[in-house]
Parts: C-alpha cells; structure tokens; sequence
C-alpha cells in the first residue's frame, strides 16, 4: 500500500482488530494520506491513537464502531483531539458509536473551549449525558470554528439540548 498519491484509506469490517503492525506501515509509508476510514475494525488499546498522534498527518479522521469499552473510546478521542491541536489540517473527526462516556472528565469541553480549527466534530452514538451537553453548551461559547457537531443518539435528553441550543443562539 506504498502509493506516491494515496490520500484515503477505507477499512471496514476487515477484521484487523489491533494489528499496530499493518496501519503502521501504511502510516510511514504514504505520506500523502490525509483520510482515514476506519468502521467495524476493533480497537482493543491506546496504541491505536498514540499512532495517529505520532503520524499526524490527516484531514479527515473517521473512526466508527470500532471501540468495545468506554476506556478505549476516551482514550482514543482524547489521542485524536490532541492530535488536532498539533495538525491544524485535522478539520473532521468522526467518532460514532465507540462508547465514549466523559465521566466527568472535562477534556472534551476543555478541547472545545480552545476553538481548535476542527470544523466537524461526530460523537453519534455514545454514551453521553445531560451534565456533558451542559459542559459542551458552555464550551461552545467560545468556539467559532466547529460549525457541525453531531451529538444524535446519546443519553443526552431534551433539557440537555435545549441547553445546547441556547448556548448556540445566545446573543453575546
């Protein structure tokens, strides 16, 4: 997979589970990959996003239905976000239904706050609730990049949206 001009890779239900070996190859070998398209490819560890971190290269990171614990899926959200902060390229992440649960840890709302040049943010399908969407609301306060957040079917319940969208429509 050593091309001058491969820009996307697509990896869907292929069954490599944590092979770091064979992404890592195609990681230091096309420097011109700017998309990742990573579903149904379980990630069982950290490595998989201290990868992403050390090859920092991509526009486009789309990682879905591929963590099976709530650990795995932070640790993995966290490595791309402060990937991001480094690639200023880095404008899409897609993290959809990778049982991503906050915990009270506020580094997803931390990451916001820093009006990161990310322009799409996905977090479908996890375990979110009401106390993040009100963490989220604030931090979107004071970020003017993310113009589409996905946020559809997590734990989040009306109260919480509204609070979202009041944060969005306030006038400062």
């Amino acid at each position: 997979l050593a091309l001058k001009n491969f820009r996307k890779l697509t990896l869907i239900n292929n069954h490599l589970g944590g092979d770091q070996r064979f992404i890592r190859h195609i990681l230091a070998n096309n420097a011109s990959l700017k998309e990742l398209v990573w579903d149904r490819n379980v990630i069982a560890d950290a490595r998989f996003g201290h990868l992403i971190q050390e090859y920092n290269v991509f526009e486009s990171i789309k990682i879905e239905r591929s963590c099976r614990d709530s650990a795995v899926g932070m640790s993995l959200l966290r490595s791309i976000l402060n990937a991001s902060l480094c690639n200023t390229n880095l404008t899409r992440i897609d993290m959809e239904s990778n049982y991503i649960e906050t915990s009270g840890d506020a580094f997803l709302f931390d990451y916001i706050s820093k009006n990161a040049p990310l322009r799409y943010l996905c977090l479908k399908g996890n375990r979110l609730n009401d106390h993040d969407a009100l963490q989220i609301a604030q931090a979107l306060k004071k970020n003017c990049n993310l113009i589409e957040l996905n946020l559809e079917d997590n734990l989040i319940t009306n109260d919480g949206y509204n609070t979202i969208r009041r944060a969005i429509w306030a006038a400062d």
